[in-house]
């Protein structure tokens, strides 16, 4: 894990809401046997420039810059969406929505997004394709955009 000032994050602190009403994976069940966890290494849409891979910090999504820091991820099925599931002991973590539209890694039932993986590999929500992941915010953490298109938009590549 990275290290952080926790007073840079609104959010640090805050539960996971298990009562939130979401279309959310229901079980870590769905993460196959033998899946195969990567890094996720992002870029600035715009620029281009590596701007680092996705880690986690007490749950929060940040930008680490050491391959090795990084969160090992993969995408896991559930019906009919997909969710990026953060390999995390002694269970998963997926990718969603957290409070002040910081992205966070939740537990199933909780705080969890089914994920669409843009043609040009950003990420979106997909109960809102207009918002996408977007860092570095602050002292590198990721949140998810209000819809509106903005210079941090990130895009990424799944590496094994």
């Amino acid at each position: 894990m990275s290290t952080r000032h926790t007073e840079d994050h609104p959010a640090e602190g805050l539960g996971v809401d298990v009562d939130a009403p979401r279309n959310v994976a229901q079980s870590s069940a769905t993460v196959a046997s033998g899946t195969s966890f990567g890094r996720m290494k992002c870029y600035n849409r715009s620029t281009g420039a590596f701007v680092g891979w996705l880690g986690t910090y007490n749950y929060s999504v940040d930008l680490v810059h050491d391959a090795d820091s990084g969160a090992g991820v993969a995408w896991t099925p559930w019906g009919s969406d997909m969710y990026l599931t953060m390999d995390w002991s002694p269970g998963y973590r997926y990718l969603g929505l957290g409070a002040n539209s910081y992205a966070c890694w939740g537990i199933a039932g909780g705080w969890t997004d089914a994920i669409v993986y843009n043609p040009d590999h950003t990420l979106s929500l997909k109960s809102d394709p207009k918002r996408k992941l977007y860092g570095p915010y602050g002292n590198d953490w990721v949140c998810w955009s209000n819809g509106e298109d903005n210079q941090n938009i990130l895009r990424c590549e799944l590496e094994s």
